[in-house]
């Protein structure tokens, strides 16, 4: 099973952030948004933790020790704050919407998650970052000009357009299975976890 952990989005936000990609779509024009695998709506999420490749027994003991007891601090409230790139430099791999209010209590979560998970999976040593991918890079083949001229291109669109007016509570985290389809992966849920 391919399974990933991460925080529902409110359907206001949702459909604000997936309004923001489409804009930035129409801003960058139809050569370099086609160069751009874009997430739909309903997949759109903060993903907490990717944990891979888990046979069934792991993962419901995955389960069980996120189900264990409730998650304290209560509902997390994010605010989306501004837009980027990732990696910061280099070649553009992913457009992604973050969050001016509220990541303090998304990282609180996800130490959190972290300790849950202890001696369960490998520990992730990279820094979290809460936001949410809107479009991947997926088709080096239909970049217009040269690979740098395109990434800078895409970050100035992405840091000259206003972010989603989007605010919203964190209420669910989700462990999902990503299972792979004709056009593209569905995520189906093994277990929501009420904050």
């Amino acid at each position: 099973m391919r399974v990933f952990l991460a925080l529902d989005l409110a359907a206001g936000m949702r459909e604000a952030a997936w309004a923001w990609g489409r804009g930035l779509a129409g801003a960058i024009g139809g050569d370099t948004a086609s160069a751009l695998t874009w997430v739909p709506a309903e997949r759109l999420h903060v993903t907490m933790r990717f944990l891979g490749e888990l046979d069934r027994d792991r993962v419901d003991a995955i389960a069980a020790a996120l189900t264990r007891d409730p998650f304290t601090g209560g509902v997390t409230t994010a605010t989306f704050g501004f837009a980027g790139i990732f990696p910061p430099k280099g070649r553009a791999r992913v457009v992604w919407i973050g969050f001016s209010e509220g990541q303090d209590d998304l990282r609180r979560l996800d130490t959190a998650v972290h300790a849950r998970l202890a001696g369960l999976v490998e520990p992730d040593d990279e820094l979290f970052i809460p936001h949410i991918t809107i479009a991947r890079v997926k088709h080096a083949d239909r970049l217009p000009g040269r690979p740098g001229a395109f990434g800078r291109d895409l970050r100035a669109a992405c840091v000259n357009r206003p972010p989603p007016a989007g605010r919203g509570p964190f209420e669910t985290l989700t462990l999902y299975e990503s299972v792979a389809g004709p056009t593209g992966p569905s995520y189906e849920p093994i277990v929501k976890i009420p904050l």
